[in-house]
């Protein structure tokens, strides 16, 4: 059913977003406020503690379809503090003045896109500690079948020029007997948000490390060139300007939103 009033924009919100959790997750809270209808004073939209679907965006892959005007938000303010996407735990914030919706037709749940807004803001962060776990984890899964466990990784980020980040990484894997091992990797950020890893390398100490290290080679490896699409976390058609990488504490991508006008 169409949105009527703030209210009922926010449940028909909170049923779109339902479909976009992973199982057994908490639900989404989205609250509207104030405002003469159409016209919507606050939106709020609090992902915190929900585990997002990677197979499926939460804003809508495009606004095709959608062809009904909407409300328009004077203050739209969506975040996870933290989400978990693609198992990976961050803390995401988006704000924007002047957010127009359209929704389409028919549709249960009703699909909102966004159409045009005044600008904005947007950021996420992913610390250090997570960063490291998420590495272990993906080290794990690599070489677990071989019979290598991982007992500690301890990363270190540089900024480096261009909205690149170098990153090393001390490893302990055991097999038989302990190995320490040094990664290295330089990410680069690109305008749409989009990660990229760039070089890596592997080096062991003794001749311990260099058999570990010929192992965890290939697996580091083939993540060159690899890309972390950050930018499907936004709705679809927002444009971003002033990328800003941070290194403080973990890995924070910062960026101002271009206003787009609605037509």
């Amino acid at each position: 059913m169409r949105p009527s009033d703030g209210d009922s924009l926010a449940r028909a919100l909170a049923a779109g977003l339902a479909d976009c959790l992973e199982p057994e997750t908490v639900e989404p809270v989205v609250s509207a406020s104030g405002g003469a209808w159409p016209d919507v004073a606050s939106l709020l939209v609090d992902l915190t503690g929900c585990r997002l679907r990677t197979d499926r965006s939460a804003f809508g892959a495009s606004a095709d379809g959608a062809t009904t005007p909407g409300p328009v938000v004077a203050e739209l303010d969506l975040g996870g503090r933290p989400v978990t996407i693609g198992g990976t735990t961050l803390t995401l914030d988006l704000t924007a003045k002047g957010a127009g919706f359209r929704f389409s037709e028919g549709d249960d749940p009703v699909v909102m896109v966004l159409d045009g807004h005044d600008g904005g803001e947007a950021s996420l962060f992913v610390t250090r500690d997570e960063l490291e776990r998420r590495v272990a984890e993906g080290l794990g899964k690599k070489l677990g079948p071989q019979g290598v466990k991982v007992l500690s990784v301890a990363l270190d980020l540089a900024p480096a020029e261009g909205n690149r980040v170098d990153v090393d990484i001390a490893l302990t894997l055991r097999m038989m007997f302990k190995a320490k091992l040094r990664a290295k990797a330089r990410l680069r950020l690109d305008d749409d948000i989009t990660l990229v890893v760039e070089d890596t390398s592997v080096t062991g100490e003794n001749m311990g490390g260099k058999t570990f290290a010929s192992l965890a080679r290939p697996q580091l490896t083939e993540l060159t060139g690899k890309e972390f699409a950050f930018g499907n976390l936004l709705p679809a058609g927002v444009r971003l300007a002033d990328v800003r990488l941070s290194t403080d504490a973990g890995l924070g991508v910062a960026a101002r939103i271009v206003p787009d006008s609605r037509p």
